[in-house]
């Protein structure tokens, strides 16, 4: 609670075939805890995972928020957040990489957000990676850069969140870029979020959403890429929305 982490550089690395990394600002996993009023500021988070199945998972804040954990009133301003994978999923997201049954309340992101990966499925967000299992995004915003790049597999991108999995969005705005990339898989952009099978709600993008797969398919949108078997409503975005394939 009340603390920063301020022009510093944080290093996290796994080696081992399956080694997995949590990188934050604050804390790399976050569990059943937690985060109040606190900020990551003009710092540099790089997480990395070189063996075959490692996760990653980083954030401005905290690299993970898991099992009823709650991230409020929290911030990421001016930083950089770089996650890199070799086979294994990657997540990053300006303030947590993933959300698991857990809650991101009054949080913003302002900084620059970098998930990829050879050969695993990237997840990048203005706010969170991945949202998934009743996860809650709430009154949270997105200023930033966010961009997610698959050599040979998915790749989502979203202002707010990459990917939602039976979770929310509420109450949310971008205001930044939300870049999805893949050289043979299909690849994911929107405003607010890439891919959705979850609720988003009150919701709006001034973003620029841009999906490009070489020989996959590309799906953009103002306000998610693609939902399957979601919801959006009272939602609206001025987004530029670019898809190519």
């Amino acid at each position: 609670e009340n603390c920063s982490n301020n022009e510093s550089t944080i290093n996290a690395t796994a080696t081992g075939e399956s080694g997995n990394v949590y990188a934050g600002g604050v804390c790399g996993y976050n569990y059943n805890a937690t985060i109040e009023n606190c900020s990551n500021n003009e710092s540099t988070i790089n997480a990395t995972a070189t063996g075959e199945s490692g996760v990653v998972n980083a954030g401005g804040v905290c690299g993970s928020n898991d099992c009823n954990a709650t991230i409020e009133n929290c911030s990421n301003n001016e930083s950089t957040i770089n996650a890199t994978g070799e086979s294994g999923n990657v997540y990053a997201g300006g303030v947590c990489g993933s959300n698991f049954v857990s809650e991101i309340t009054d949080c913003s992101n302002k900084g620059t957000v970098t998930a990829t990966s050879e050969t695993g499925i990237t997840h990048a967000g203005g706010v969170c990676g991945y949202n998934v299992d009743g996860g809650t995004i709430t009154d949270c915003s997105n200023k930033g850069t966010i961009t997610a790049t698959s050599e040979s597999d998915d790749a989502y991108a979203g202002g707010v969140c990459g990917y939602i999995e039976f979770g929310t969005i509420t109450n949310c705005y971008s205001t930044g870029t939300a870049t999805a990339t893949s050289k043979s898989i299909n690849v994911y952009a929107g405003g607010v979020c890439g891919y959705s099978s979850g609720t988003i709600t009150n919701c709006y993008s001034t973003d620029t959403a841009t999906a490009t797969s070489e020989s996959g398919n590309a799906d953009a949108g103002g306000l998610c890429g693609y939902i399957e078997s979601g919801t959006i409503t009272n939602c609206y975005s001025t987004d530029t929305a670019t898809a190519t394939s």
